[in-house]
């Protein structure tokens, strides 16, 4: 049974997620957290994403991302047929390129993050 977490976050509706506990999620460990990441030039918020185990963000599966919603929906729209028409992740406050899409090796669609793009802050 997925762990619902109630978070009081800025710009959020409701600040309320359930984690997603998977196969992905099992391989690494079991251990997860919410992480906000938000844009190095103009602070605004991007994404809401969950991170299974530990190690460095390199990626963000569309499988992972919880908020906001219209991000949230893209990984029932886009596989490894049609990644090419994915568009990237992008601030959509100043425009700043925050990744590139992907396909990791174990066919899951993702975004690659561009280094000194983002900043992370864990929630939970």
């Amino acid at each position: 049974m997925p762990l619902e977490i109630k978070v009081n976050m800025e710009n959020q509706e409701n600040g309320s997620f359930k984690l997603k506990k998977d196969r992905y999620r099992n391989v690494r460990g079991g251990e997860a957290h919410l992480l906000d990441i938000r844009c190095v030039k103009c602070n605004s918020l991007i994404i809401t994403y969950q991170k299974d185990g530990i190690g460095g963000l390199l990626r963000c599966y569309l499988n992972r991302i919880m908020y906001p919603p219209e991000l949230e929906r893209l990984q029932y729209h886009f596989n490894r047929n049609n990644l090419k028409s994915l568009p990237n992740l992008t601030c959509k406050s100043c425009g700043l390129l925050i990744g590139t899409p992907m396909l990791y090796m174990d066919g899951r669609v993702a975004y690659r993050l561009q280094r000194g793009n983002f900043l992370k802050r864990r929630i939970f």
